[in-house]
């Protein structure tokens, strides 16, 4: 399992983009994704330039009815949950569950080419997303 993104919430994508863009100059930004399933719009901010570094992922809720908005604004998080590439995602869903990860959903991802996703929450409640690697 390797650690892909860490996902941070965001008002407003463009601005988080640019925000980024400040603190380093070679700042590289994938293309905003609309995640219809999740009502978000997201990108990836790479901040250094080793090959295969963690990503920031930029998420921004798409309207006021997303639960992301509220956790935004009524609780003001904006870190929201760290990403990790798994080869075998149904294999490391089963460890996870035995090892006391509830699970919250899986979907397929607009960002990662339709490949499965799954949300969970670890035993102390710390959002974690599978993102099942390419074959």
């Amino acid at each position: 399992m390797k650690l892909h993104h860490i996902g941070c919430l965001v008002e407003n994508i463009e601005t988080g983009i640019q925000n980024y863009q400040l603190l380093h100059e070679n700042v590289s930004v994938s293309k905003i994704y609309n995640i219809d399933s999740q009502k978000v719009k997201v990108c990836f901010v790479q901040v250094d330039e080793s090959e295969n570094s963690t990503l920031i992922e930029l998420v921004q809720p798409m309207d006021e009815t997303s639960s992301l908005y509220k956790m935004m604004n009524k609780k003001g998080h904006n870190f929201y949950h760290l990403g990790f590439m798994v080869e075998d995602i149904e294999a490391k869903l089963e460890v996870l569950s035995a090892k006391g990860f509830r699970m919250i959903n899986t979907f397929k991802s607009e960002a990662f080419d339709m490949r499965k996703c799954a949300f969970l929450f670890s035993p102390d409640m710390h959002l974690i997303e599978l993102i099942e690697a390419k074959s």
